[in-house]
């Protein structure tokens, strides 16, 4: 199963010349296609190994290099590797493209990482995956500080904190709900808004939530 990492690997390092700012990226293959659901040994092992090569590129200051790897690589599904880091809750890749968006030379060179607009096929953005799949407190944090809109509508009318509900994911629902900006009145193409989820729930913690909510809103 990682032959096609292995080999993505090594195709990056092949742009990875002395002259990298030059260096042509048009013959970077599409990432392999990884299962999201079941295969996360194998994407966090896939990203384990191109860290040390991000960190290289991102060094180097090799920013047409960085925006093919980061923006233009997806796989069959359109996901990308900001994707992949932010559905595993990938630490080390989640710090460094924070340290890139707190760097004025990367945002001067065109490259700014908004983990709320960029979208696979399905309109999911690396937001979306990180409130369904990642469990990660600290991981969870870091993708929202790279996100500007957190309520986000992906190709289902669902934002963020919908997805989080979707998977029972408490760590990310508790997270989202505590943002200024969320907005849990939206409503995704079911006509059910995330305050609406939480009083269906059968869940006390979510429950919670809604009375929460539903207080504050009647203090306003």
């Amino acid at each position: 199963m990682l032959a096609p990492f292995l080999e993505y690997l090594a195709r990056v390092l092949l742009v990875l010349e002395p002259t990298l700012e030059d260096c042509s990226t048009s013959d970077l293959p599409p990432l392999p296609y990884i299962k999201l659901t079941g295969d996360f040994k194998n994407i966090t092992n896939f990203l384990k190994e191109l860290t040390p090569f991000l960190n290289k590129i991102v060094n180097h200051r090799c920013f047409k290099v960085l925006k093919t790897l980061l923006f233009k690589s997806m796989d069959s599904n359109g996901n990308t590797l900001l994707h992949y880091a932010a559905a595993t809750g990938h630490l080390r890749i989640l710090q460094t493209l924070l340290n890139i968006n707190n760097n004025p030379e990367f945002f001067e060179n065109g490259i700014l990482i908004d983990l709320s607009n960029i979208f696979n096929n399905s309109r999911s953005t690396p937001l979306h995956h990180a409130a369904f799949f990642s469990q990660d407190t600290e991981a969870l944090k870091l993708v929202i500080q790279l996100s500007i809109n957190l309520n986000v509508k992906d190709g289902l009318g669902s934002t963020p904190i919908i997805s989080a509900i979707g998977s029972n994911n408490l760590q990310a629902i508790n997270i989202l709900v505590d943002q200024a900006s969320i907005d849990c009145s939206i409503i995704n193409n079911n006509h059910y808004s995330a305050l609406d989820l939480f009083k269906r729930s059968h869940s006390l913690a979510l429950q919670q939530i809604a009375r929460k909510l539903e207080a504050n809103r009647r203090s306003l």
